[in-house]
């Protein structure tokens, strides 16, 4: 050690030392103490893609098509989806939502690849697939009507016309 010191003094230039940090204890990423999870899971859906399903993106073109027909040009699908997850809607009704704009929910030919169960994919009434068009818009079932009075009640509280 005395020799290795002693040669060190007497070197013309002084050696630079070696300032690399060993990949093991270079530590990148998020703080875990200061992360809330909402940050975090926006950190994740930032990094990954999501997938393209064509019943969303039909789905999407469907609603893009009847909010412009009934309220004017709507930008694109974001606003869809910000809208969908508005705090007025309670979160059962904005899951629904969710699932309506994916295709996602099970009726219709959800049922027809599961054995035994194909019969749950036709309306009993009508004898037609039972999407969710037939569901709300079309079948003549006791429920629906009340369903739509309620509705139009409702809509008439916030809007002038129905």
């Amino acid at each position: 050690a005395q020799d290795l010191a002693q040669q060190g003094t007497e070197k013309d230039f002084i050696d630079e030392p070696d300032l690399t940090i060993n990949p093991r204890f270079n530590l990148t990423g998020a703080q875990l103490s200061l992360i809330t999870q909402k940050l975090a899971y926006a950190g994740i859906c930032n990094h990954k893609k999501a997938n393209w399903r064509r019943g969303t993106a039909q789905m999407l073109d469907i609603t893009h098509h009847a909010v412009r027909r009934n309220f004017g040009p709507m930008h694109n699908d974001k606003e869809i989806w910000l809208t969908i997850k508005n705090k007025d809607f309670n979160k059962p009704f904005r899951t629904f939502l969710w699932k309506a704009l994916h295709k996602n929910l099970k009726i219709s030919s959800y049922w027809l690849h599961i054995d035994n169960y194909e019969h749950r994919s036709t309306c009993h009434k009508c004898e037609v697939l039972e999407d969710l068009d037939h569901i709300i818009l079309e079948c003549d079932l006791a429920g629906r009507e009340i369903v739509w009075n309620t509705t139009k009640n409702l809509w008439l509280k916030k809007h002038d016309t129905w």
